[in-house]
């Protein structure tokens, strides 16, 4: 059996295209945006994009997608792809704490398996005034030793003072 080989790039895009999208339709909707949307609704959204583009990602049509699974590391995970048998997990967070986002991290990390190449992914999504850095991404880096591996903003359009950062972290 061949490795599992994730467009990680493709997925990134996916996962702050679904952001965006939520954000204008929300917008339009009822003047809000992305931050109006719960994070399982988002957690969806993300699922079916990435279920729709899963040849473009994963490079084949043969997954199982799952949501809400205890994989025996401290309560379910947000979303499970199985690919060939290899589980894809993904933990996400949505305007919460840094300390949230590391404890979300710290779930994840318990999944590890030294032997293989692993598919674990944390997205966080942080509001932030513009012109600032989000000081979030910067406790995550600084406590965990984690970077972001893809990290894009847009604007949120009910508040010009704000910005929302989509984060996606491969553990």
């Amino acid at each position: 059996m061949n490795p599992l080989s994730i467009d990680e790039h493709e997925l990134f895009n996916i996962i702050f295209k679904v952001a965006n999208d939520l954000e204008e339709e929300f917008f339009s909707l009822n003047n809000t945006g992305i931050f109006f949307v719960p994070e399982l609704h988002y957690v969806i959204e993300v699922g079916k994009a990435i279920y729709k583009n899963r040849k473009k990602i994963f490079g084949t049509d043969s997954i199982t997608w799952t949501r809400e699974q205890n994989m025996g590391n401290g309560g379910p995970s947000d979303l499970i792809f199985q690919v060939d048998s290899v589980p894809v997990i993904f933990e996400f967070k949505m305007r919460s704490k840094w300390q949230a986002y590391i404890a979300d991290i710290e779930k994840l990390k318990k999944l590890k398996q030294p032997d293989r190449r692993n598919h674990l992914y944390f997205i966080a999504l942080s509001d932030f005034f513009r012109n600032r850095e989000d000081e979030r991404i910067k406790m995550v880096e600084k406590t965990s030793g984690f970077k972001t591996a893809y990290n894009e903003s847009f604007p949120i359009k009910s508040n010009e003072k704000l910005e929302c950062t989509v984060a996606m972290y491969i553990i």
